[in-house]
C-alpha cells in the first residue's frame, strides 16, 4: 500500500468534469498557471523558469510536457494519470529535501 503525503494536493480527475476534455483542459491549465506562471515555484531558494515555446493552443510547452506522454514533443498524447496530478509538481519541487521524494544531482 502507498503511504498517502499529507501536502500532496488531491487528483484532479477527468470524471469531476464531467467526462468534458475541454473544460477538463482548462481547468488542468489553471492550475498550471496558478503554480507556474502567476507564482512561480523555487527550487533550493532558486526561482524556476518554465519553457514557453513553442505555444501550443495558446498554452505553453511545459504545460503539455506535463500533461502529456511521448518522446517526440510535437507527437505526444495526453495521459490521464499526468492530467490528475497536474497539481504535485509544485508541492513536490519545493518539498526536496524530503525522505519521501526522491531526487538526484547530475554533473554535467
Amino acid at each position: 500500500m502507498i503511504e498517502k503525503i499529507d501536502w500532496l494536493p488531491p487528483l484532479v480527475s477527468l470524471t469531476d468534469y464531467n467526462g468534458d476534455w475541454t473544460t477538463y483542459l482548462d481547468a488542468l491549465y489553471t492550475w498550471f498557471k496558478q503554480d507556474f506562471i502567476n507564482n512561480k515555484p523555487t527550487f533550493q531558494g532558486r526561482r524556476l523558469g518554465l519553457k514557453r515555446h513553442p505555444l501550443t493552443l495558446g498554452k505553453e510547452s511545459t504545460f503539455w510536457h506535463f500533461i502529456s506522454e511521448g518522446k517526440i514533443e510535437q507527437n505526444r498524447t495526453p495521459d490521464l494519470r499526468r492530467c490528475e496530478r497536474i497539481r504535485w509538481p509544485k508541492p513536490v519541487i519545493e518539498h526536496v529535501p524530503n525522505p519521501k521524494i526522491k531526487w538526484w544531482i547530475t554533473e554535467i
